[in-house]
This record gives C-alpha cells, sequence and structure tokens, in this order.
C-alpha cells in the first residue's frame, strides 16, 4: 500500500505543479476534470444506497461554477453570455433541476433522497472545491496559493497517516474511520502547519505573515479532519472502502482530495477578509 503510494505520488504530484503553475487555463482544466470525477464518485455512492440520480446533468451543472468563477475574474466579460450567469443561478439550477427531474419521472419512492443527493453533489464538488479553487488560482500570487494549501493539506495528511501508523493508540472515532487515531490527528496539525511554513519560505516569505500560515495550517488541519471524516461517513453508509480505484494506493479521487472539499472555501474566505 505504501510503495503504492508513493509511486502515485511521484506520477501525480509534478503533474499537478506544472498544470497548477502553467496557466490559469491549465488549472481550470484540471479543476474542472477532478471535479467531474469527484462528482461521478459521489453520486456512484449515491446510488448505492438508493438514489436515482440525472447524472449527466448533474456534471453540467456541476462544471458551471468553477467555469462561472473562472469567467467572472477575467478583465473582460465574454459578451454572449448572459447577466444571470452567475453563482446565485447555479445555486438555483442546482435545486430546481432535480425537483423537475422528479416530478417528470413520477418517482414517489426515492425522490427525497435522489434531490439531496443531486444537489448535495453539486454544492460539494462544483461550489465547495472547484470553484474556491478557481477563485484562490486567479487571486494575486494564486499559484502560490494554491501551493500554500495543497502543502497544508497533503502534509498534514501524510503526518496524520505517519504518526497514526506509528505512535497511534486511541482511536479518533471508530464507527466512522476505524484507521484514524487522536495521536495521527494531533500530527496532522503539526505536520500541516510545518507544510504551509516551508512553502511560506520559498514563494511567499514577502506575502503572507508567519502567524497567518501558522493559523491557516491549523484551522485547514482541523476542518480537514473534519472533511476526511465526512467522506468515510459517506463511503460507510454506502458500504464501501473506497470510493474508486482509479488511483492505485489511495483509491478513488475523492479519497485523494477529500480533505480539500470543505477546506478550499475556508482558506479562500480567510485570504480574502483577513489577508489579501
Amino acid at each position: 500500500m505504501l510503495i503504492k503510494r508513493i509511486l502515485s505520488g511521484i506520477i501525480f504530484v509534478p503533474i499537478v505543479a506544472i498544470l497548477v503553475w502553467w496557466h490559469p487555463i491549465s488549472f481550470l482544466a484540471l479543476v474542472c476534470v477532478i471535479t467531474v470525477l469527484i462528482l461521478i464518485e459521489f453520486y456512484q455512492l449515491a446510488k448505492l444506497i438508493g438514489a436515482n440520480i440525472f447524472k449527466s446533468l448533474g456534471i453540467i451543472i456541476c462544471l458551471l461554477f468553477p467555469l462561472e468563477a473562472y469567467i467572472s475574474n477575467r478583465d473582460v466579460i465574454l459578451s454572449f453570455l448572459p447577466r444571470w450567469f452567475n453563482n446565485e443561478s447555479l445555486m438555483y439550477l442546482s435545486i430546481f433541476v432535480p425537483f423537475v427531474h422528479q416530478i417528470v419521472k413520477r418517482d414517489t419512492n426515492t425522490a427525497l433522497l435522489a434531490i439531496s443527493a443531486f444537489f448535495v453533489g453539486i454544492i460539494y464538488a462544483g461550489w465547495a472545491f472547484g470553484r474556491h479553487l478557481i477563485l484562490i488560482r486567479q487571486m494575486t500570487n494564486g499559484a502560490e496559493l494554491i501551493f500554500l494549501f495543497i502543502a497544508i493539506i497533503w502534509c498534514g495528511d501524510t503526518g496524520a497517516y505517519a504518526i497514526g501508523k506509528s505512535l497511534g493508540r486511541h482511536k479518533l472515532i471508530p464507527a466512522i474511520s476505524p484507521g484514524k487515531t487522536r495521536e495521527g490527528a494531533i500530527g496532522g496539525l503539526f505536520f500541516g502547519a510545518l507544510g504551509g511554513i516551508a512553502i511560506k519560505y520559498v514563494c511567499l516569505s514577502k506575502v503572507i505573515a508567519l502567524h497567518h500560515v501558522i493559523i491557516l495550517g491549523l484551522l485547514l488541519g482541523i476542518i480537514g479532519q473534519i472533511s476526511d471524516l465526512g467522506e468515510s461517513l459517506l463511503k460507510r453508509n454506502a458500504k464501501q472502502k473506497d470510493s474508486g480505484n482509479l488511483i492505485p494506493g489511495h483509491g478513488g479521487i475523492l479519497d485523494r482530495c477529500d480533505s480539500m472539499m470543505l477546506t478550499a472555501p475556508v482558506f479562500y474566505y480567510y485570504l480574502k477578509y483577513l489577508i489579501l
């Protein structure tokens, strides 16, 4: 398992780094692909518990969130796009469409589950994850900020895994995730902050003060672990060990990005209102 994780990292980390750094368009493409894969895995989990979802339309709406975020921050807004193409209208579309779909199907057995899963999946993957990553990338020093975000999350995940395996004695929440320990959770906070500090001194030394990086490391570490446990809860409900099998040693894309799902909005709004 560990060897597969390392090999996957050797392959995927340079690809992600290049696409983040190269150009906003390359990063948009990366985020769109990952967002769609996450949504597909989410809908597959929902299907296992009986949700009958209009998956293709959900994917289209989900993609509109990162696209809208990219377009809304361009210097020249595309003239052919209507003024109502914004975050609020997409939110409405996300809840309106599944109601119409279930009404047309006359589904009175799984309507509540299907509508809820359709909407939550889009907000989870498209809004919380996809849209906010694009907004972060379009900030001043956006590529470096994305690296900071990834470093905090991935170093936190790696630290939690390593400390949990070597020193873990007390289970965190075994009913949801039997492998996670309190020692691993604390180690994850430490290594997440350490990863953030390293990136700060490599490429953000004059942009973000040290105390902000430490706060972000701890804050994202806590929320990231909640986000991770949330994804474990979904898998436990669907009786699945992994969300997919796309990445050797990690499982699915959602398994690899689970800690980012609920942390991306927090990172963005912290930067927007407290730093930049």
